[in-house]
């Protein structure tokens, strides 16, 4: 259980105002990937079992984008943007579940 830091409150609006520019089309799947690396690393109040949860669906779209890098030429397939449209749904979910854990004071399974 953590009550969210100001530090932390940031990084979660990072993570929102990420995602929201990648389905705006304003970011490519690889700038939020690294994002999302990047920020899930900043959070420090967040329990350890959360962040790998949050780390689990965030690996699935890393993985995707990487076999399309190396085998498509950088092109998804239709099944892979539904794959990674449906991934981000569930790591926005979670990420919302975590933040409003936090703002209540404890952090869900």
């Amino acid at each position: 259980m953590f009550i969210i830091s100001g530090h932390d409150r940031r990084q979660f609006s990072k993570l929102f105002e990420r995602l929201e520019m990648f389905e705006k089309g304003q970011i490519s799947l690889g700038v939020l990937i690294s994002d999302i690396e990047f920020l899930l690393g900043a959070l420090d109040g967040v329990q350890n079992n959360t962040k790998q949860q949050l780390r689990e669906l965030w690996e699935g779209l890393e993985e995707v984008y990487s076999i399309g890098e190396v085998t498509k030429g950088g092109h998804l397939n239709h099944d892979d943007k539904i794959f990674v449209r449906d991934s981000i749904k569930a790591f926005r979910e979670r990420v919302v579940e975590v933040f409003a854990a936090a703002e209540s004071g404890g952090v869900p399974d």
